[in-house]
């Protein structure tokens, strides 16, 4: 019982504390007509993307098709559980989320994925520095890579068993260059990695003899072997998920400060160009998420529109799918108009959202 008792309290914890912009609900489901339902918090990013289907220019059968739509959903959730350990082990998830935050100054790309999705050296993937001398122009750059990525994995251009040491060939030069660096060390990890076992990992942790020992890593992560139980379809509409997520995030009053933002508001139509990244270090976690609460949509189809650009760059990967016609230029146009920034050089900064009293720990473990 009293294990019980512990076991409950500790996912209460974690239930209480997953929420970032955009607030994401990972035990949400849709509802008849697809649009997610409320369990523990607003499925925020869930119904963005609804949105986001609904008005993009593809078959009214691919749109209603709940297959299609839990897939890229299971993208849009990837950037904040890129292990799989939200819904299934939210303690788990919780407390080594916390301990990513409480490493951050140690985490380089030899980490696990989610020891620098947060507060690592991957903040990028939520429209955000990891970095407080972390210039707007590698911000942007470091976005644009993992934008361009997904993209290409979305569209088809990139296999899902195409091994990491290749995929910078299918890159443009920048991102060629950041995607060596993030996601192999520049050669040292994760070679013979493919885009479908970093879409798909579910993961758990267990204790590490040795790095208790030798004041190592307290924990090793063990993940299923996933490969090729996953269509071509599902990894990519995973991956189309993911990019959806990035560009969510960056119209995020609390993840970068448009032209035009009033602090606490996210102004998703009619928004201008980034004036500044923010960085989750220098922020006030409970102020962090108050622009989840209020979502200005009063300029819908306005440019810049999050909707708009969304469905345009879903008609484009589904377009490039069937066709077998390269539309990456037009994605670039839209992502470079998207991604914009005022300053090259600015570096972030708390947006708006200042740190005041912080906690030993984060109590925000999602973005």
């Amino acid at each position: 019982m009293n294990r019980l008792l512990v076991t409950i309290f500790l996912i209460s914890m974690a239930v209480l504390n997953y929420a970032h912009a955009f607030k994401l609900d990972p035990s949400s489901k849709p509802d008849s007509s697809n649009l997610y339902k409320k369990r523990f918090f607003e499925p925020i990013h869930e119904n963005l993307t609804v949105k986001a289907v609904r008005a993009a220019n593809i078959l009214d059968s691919m749109k209603n098709d709940p297959v299609f739509l839990s897939y890229i959903v299971k993208g849009v959730r990837w950037n904040d559980d890129p292990l799989s350990m939200a819904k299934k082990r939210p303690q788990d998830f919780y407390i080594y989320y916390r301990d990513s935050c409480g490493r951050s100054e140690e985490v380089d790309p030899s980490w696990d994925i989610l020891y620098r999705t947060h507060c690592g050296d991957m903040q990028f993937l939520h429209a955000m520095a990891s970095k407080s001398d972390e210039s707007a122009l590698e911000t942007k750059e470091l976005m644009f890579m993992w934008a361009e990525f997904s993209y290409r994995v979305a569209a088809g251009d990139i296999s899902k068993d195409l091994r990491f040491r290749s995929v910078g060939k299918k890159l443009g030069k920048r991102s060629s260059e950041l995607f060596n660096y993030v996601m192999t060390f520049d050669g040292r990890f994760r070679m013979e990695w493919q885009p479908e076992i970093l879409f798909t990992l579910d993961c758990k942790r267990t204790l590490s003899v040795n790095g208790l020992l030798n004041s190592g890593r307290p924990t090793k992560l063990k993940c299923k072997d996933n490969n090729n139980k996953f269509s071509i379809e599902g990894v990519q509409n995973i991956a189309l998920g993911s990019l959806l997520h990035l560009i969510q995030d960056s119209f995020s009053g609390s993840h970068a400060s448009r032209e035009g933002n009033v602090v606490g508001v996210s102004k998703i139509s009619g928004a201008g160009l980034i004036n500044q990244f923010g960085i989750y270090t220098s922020q006030d976690e409970k102020a962090h998420g108050h622009a989840d609460e209020n979502i200005e949509d009063e300029c819908e189809h306005m440019d810049l529109s999050l909707t708009d650009l969304s469905a345009k760059l879903i008609e484009l990967a589904v377009d490039q799918r069937s066709s077998g016609s390269d539309r990456w230029a037009e994605a670039e146009k839209l992502l470079e108009k998207a991604f914009a920034i005022k300053t090259l050089g600015k570096k972030p900064g708390d947006i708006g959202y200042g740190r005041t009293i912080r906690s030993s720990g984060p109590a925000e473990a999602g973005r």
